[in-house]
């Protein structure tokens, strides 16, 4: 710490925040769907989720019914 000449110790230096909002970086908000929606997230990796979830849902119903013997040829 550096003293000042009184005797005093002074502060360290302030060291800026990182995640500070600041006004400079700040964007206007998308105003339309398409824009809202690409803000959200990437398309493709909207599109892959939702697939992946179909799927998941359409083995697991698929899985029960095999089960209960309830499919096509079983």
């Amino acid at each position: 710490m550096a003293t000042t000449t009184d005797g005093a110790t002074a502060a360290p230096p302030a060291q800026t925040d990182p995640y500070a909002l600041r006004a400079e970086d700040a964007r206007p908000a998308p105003e339309t769907f398409r824009g809202r929606l690409r803000f959200r997230a990437n398309p493709w990796l909207t599109a892959a989720l939702v697939l992946s979830s179909a799927a998941i849902l359409f083995l697991g119903v698929y899985g029960v019914l095999d089960t209960l013997g309830l499919t096509p040829g079983s």
